[in-house]
């Protein structure tokens, strides 16, 4: 006769030896058997994460947010990716783009709305998967660490970029999977399977957490050898066709498009010099700065995270499976910080739900079982998260509660023209049809989202063609002939060097043939100057002619005659 399947919560008893019923805190008593008063302790948290997402709705879009977010845009009106708009990631993210627009609008709140749902999801998704791991209360304590590091000021938490939709995703492909451990059925296989996947198709960087999920499998069947070879072979290979079927729907969608050529040279042949233009040395530079700022205010939090990864290691009420599922988890999610040695700031953040779970743990096995430690020194450690947490909360303070979303985007961006694209937008939007072309000369496909205006070349970012790669000249080539073709009634030129990120090594042949052809063709209607942090000068049509700029960063905005 078969054996019963077991129930979850006897599962995750089997996993972690969870200290509930068992600890030293009354509260901590009532907490654990009272669903009321958890659930209320969560949901409370939830509504100070929607609080001050709620406050951010309305910051600028910056670069990446601007170019996910025509392209959703451009999805909605039919167009193919690539198309268009070339682009070097794979076309997952703009596709949430093009969803949560769809619902909440096209605009800043619009996207940021989207953001606020991803977050708040993943955050949800951390509780449920640490309680695979650790207690009731310990669990709630991993996602609110979650929750705060992921809204961090250095690490860009404001901004919808696409590590937040490879975080999403990443989770609930490890969400399923864990169900699939649990309940040993083949859907939660195959959907994990899916979901890391999709992961992948957010960002080519989400491959890790593929491996991760697979590599889990084989750890987890190869320790759970009751179902036999038979049932192993088929669990990994409704796990791995999981993993198949997104991808390969993918690739079948954009070659039925016409643009397999253009995604095959922007996701391959030119992502290949992008990932590995950095060198070694450089990129220790960049990790150094970056974890440098995010550790800031937040170091006592990764601190006490390492402390759980190594508490974890030792303890003896994790099974030995799920101590090595942690690891590979951990280990995956600093993976997908690496590739390229870039090391920005919101590359981190898939990294945060390791830091959120280790904390979790820490908490569970240090603090909440009887006679670990003296009472006196559980509470001194109570004492020292407490203040961990609260010295994160005020180190980024004035950005959470008191800046407004303009200054956040300027306290963080510099003069970066995210604010000033609204304005230059609506102009152009204003004085032209819904079929005419524009086009940027620089980095700032914001302004093709807020125009609703299609571009004239798909290079709606000019980085790539400043770099020192052997495909700079034929791009921007190709970016002026698309330009000419096309007969754009406006051209926004960017005199901004972070728009461009030119160097000593870059091709000039963009700049001689801007110039004269903006000559020949176009009349100055717009002046965009940066006087300072603080003040910005718009200058229109007949204010034009009698407007000398007053700064080395400015907007000229171009009419055709």
């Amino acid at each position: 006769m078969s054996k019963p399947k077991r129930s979850r919560e006897n599962i995750i008893k089997t996993v972690s030896s969870s200290s509930e019923g068992e600890t030293d805190f009354a509260f901590l008593k009532l907490l654990q058997n009272n669903n009321l008063i958890y659930w209320c302790l969560f949901l409370a948290f939830i509504l100070f994460i929607v609080f001050i997402r709620f406050r951010m709705l309305g910051i600028p879009l910056e670069r990446d947010e601007g170019e996910y977010a025509y392209m959703g845009q451009l999805m909605l009106q039919g167009k193919a990716p690539y198309t268009l708009a070339y682009n070097m990631k794979y076309p997952g993210t703009a596709v949430i783009y093009a969803f949560f627009i769809s619902i909440f609008g096209h605009s800043p709140s619009g996207v940021h709305l989207g953001l606020l749902v991803t977050n708040v999801s993943s955050i949800i998704l951390v509780l449920l998967i640490a309680r695979n791991f650790m207690g009731r209360f310990p669990a709630l304590i991993s996602s609110f660490i979650f929750g705060i590091l992921s809204l961090g000021y250095y690490v860009l938490g404001f901004a919808f970029h696409a590590t937040h939709l490879v975080t999403l995703f990443a989770l609930l492909g490890t969400w399923m999977m864990l169900k699939a451990f649990n309940e040993d059925k083949k859907g939660f296989y195959f959907g994990a399977g899916v979901f890391l996947c999709l992961s992948l198709i957010m960002k080519q960087t989400g491959i890790f957490f593929i491996f991760f999920g697979l590599i889990s499998a084989f750890v987890h069947l190869y320790f759970n050898k009751k179902s036999g070879k038979v049932g192993w072979l088929k669990n990994m290979a409704w796990m791995g066709f999981g993993v198949f079927l997104p991808f390969f729907f993918m690739m079948v969608l954009i070659y039925a498009s016409g643009a397999f050529d253009k995604f095959w040279f922007w996701t391959y042949t030119y992502l290949k010099e992008y990932a590995t233009k950095v060198e070694w040395s450089k990129g220790v530079e960049y990790f150094k700065y970056e974890s440098g700022r995010i550790l800031s205010g937040t170091y006592l939090i990764w601190l006490t995270a390492l402390a759980g990864l190594i508490l974890s290691l030792f303890t003896q009420n994790i099974r030995k499976e799920y101590k090595i599922i942690l690891c590979l988890f951990c280990l995956f999610s600093i993976f997908t910080i690496i590739p390229g040695f870039y090391f920005r700031a919101h590359y981190f953040v898939p990294l945060i739900p390791a830091a959120g779970l280790f904390f979790g743990l820490f908490v569970d096995h240090l603090l909440l079982r009887k006679n670990v430690l003296p009472m006196a020194v559980k509470y001194a450690i109570w004492g020292f998260l407490f203040f961990a947490v609260l010295i994160a909360i005020k180190n980024d303070s004035e950005y959470l509660f008191n800046q407004s979303p303009n200054q956040i985007s300027r306290s963080m961006y510099g003069a970066n023209p995210f604010a000033e694209t609204l304005p230059i937008s609506k102009y152009i939007k204003a004085n032209t049809k819904a079929d005419d072309r524009i086009a940027v000369l620089g980095s700032e496909p914001q302004i093709y989202f807020y125009s609703d205006r299609i571009s004239a070349t798909g290079h709606i970012y000019t980085y790539s063609l400043m770099e020192p790669q052997e495909h700079n000249l034929q791009m921007q080539k190709e970016m002026a002939k698309e330009i000419e073709t096309n007969n754009p009634t406006f051209i926004v030129y960017v005199f901004i060097p972070t728009s461009w990120n030119r160097d000593d090594d870059s091709k000039t042949f963009l700049f001689d043939w801007a110039q004269e052809y903006l000559n020949k063709y176009y009349s100055k209607v717009g002046v965009v100057d940066f006087i300072s942090r603080d003040e910005t000068v718009f200058k229109w049509d007949s204010e034009v002619s009698d407007y000398s700029v007053k700064s080395q960063l400015y907007i000229n905005v171009y009419k055709r005659r």
